[in-house]
């Protein structure tokens, strides 16, 4: 195990232990809290020895991203990382902001390689918690947000970087921090978001709420109050308010039809403008697409399926590590499977992205 997982660990056990111990061993709301936000979220290490690590392409299988400049800046008491590739007569800078449990440099790359590829600079950054970023764990989901914010500083002063359009992309979670950081910071020319959910707390109610309707509500108010206590005034940045402030600024808002992680009935963001489009918001529902395969093709959505199904018996049996598995299992196992096909990329679902951009970009630059 990393030490930097292990660490997290151990001090989120030690918060459980000690919430239990407080509380006379009853279940609390900080329970359910515990495990979803005071742990690290991903590490490149265990990234690359997982089963993602070896069927998903990423950074290092990507030309148009091996040269870039490393840079680190703060987000609160955090130091992250971030990742600026560049490009001579940029149409604009787009910032990228990966999912939870991801990172800048796993298979998020495949978006970041096609904005490169069209003659977009980008700056990508590994969130808190996350890759090569610090931090045991995040105070609750309003910290993408946040962190998209001190990066967006990082951007306002530089004299190259500051004279770009600024465009904002995300997916999942880095979809409602690009959007939700609109509620403070106002000055993107466009963002578009992919997956994204609408409210922290909507995203950890969905579960229950898409099941046992009303009944779950009533564990909401509980859950609300234990989120406030650690996180604060901004425990549930809504992304929709944001939307409706940032008047200045276009929206593209895409989901996928076959997402079971993010709701689209109680969670999507997508869900809170379907029916009201206009000129500044635009809403698109990708129709056979799930939460983690949306920037690749229908074809390469049910292949990674496929394969997933396949490795269920060698993960329950061997573990996550693949450096754990028999030699002979893994080496029978990837070498019987198509890489390029689980990667292939949705060109067409982004060549509607570029469009949107540059159309915000021309109305920009048109003021």
């Amino acid at each position: 195990m990393d030490l930097s997982k292990l660490l997290s660990s151990i001090n989120m056990g030690v918060k459980i232990a000690e919430e239990l111990r407080n509380n006379d061993g009853k279940p609390t709301p900080d329970l359910i809290l515990f495990p979803l936000f005071d742990r690290r979220l991903s590490t490149w290490s265990s990234y690359k020895d997982g089963i993602f690590g070896h069927i998903q392409k990423c950074r290092d299988d990507l030309p148009s991203l091996r040269n870039r400049k490393e840079f680190h800046f703060l987000s609160g008491s955090n130091r992250l990382k971030g990742y600026l590739y560049s490009v001579s007569s940029p149409k604009g800078l787009v910032l990228c902001c990966h999912g939870l449990n991801g990172m800048a440099d796993d298979n998020f790359s495949l978006c970041i390689d096609y904005f490169v590829r069209h003659g977009y600079s980008a700056i990508a950054l590994d969130l808190t918690a996350s890759g090569e970023s610090q931090g045991l764990g995040i105070s609750g989901l309003q910290q993408g947000p946040f962190d998209v914010l001190a990066l967006e500083n990082v951007i306002q002063e530089s004299p190259e970087l500051s004279k770009l359009p600024l465009l904002l992309f995300g997916h999942s979670w880095g979809g409602y921090s690009v959007v939700a950081s609109t509620y403070f910071y106002r000055t993107p020319v466009a963002v578009c978001e992919l997956s994204g959910f609408s409210t922290p707390l909507d995203i950890m109610t969905s579960y229950p709420t898409d099941r046992f309707g009303s009944v779950a509500s009533h564990s909401r108010p509980a859950l609300e109050e234990a989120l406030k206590r650690r996180v604060g005034d901004y425990h549930d940045l809504s992304a929709v308010e944001a939307i409706e402030k940032a008047d200045n600024t276009d929206f593209l808002l895409i989901h996928g039809s076959e997402d079971t992680t993010v709701s689209l009935q109680s969670a999507a963001l997508w869900r809170c403008f379907k029916d009201r489009n206009s000129s500044r918001v635009k809403t698109y529902l990708d129709l056979g697409k799930d939460h983690m395969g949306i920037w690749l093709t229908k074809n390469a959505v049910k292949a990674n399926h496929e394969v997933l199904q396949k490795a269920k018996p060698f993960l329950k049996q061997y573990g996550k590590q693949v450096s754990r598995w028999p030699e002979e299992v893994a080496h029978s196992f990837f070498a019987s499977i198509d890489k390029e096909k689980l990667n292939e990329f949705d060109e067409g679902l982004f060549d509607q992205i570029d469009s949107f951009f540059q159309e915000a970009i021309w109305k920009y630059e048109a003021k």
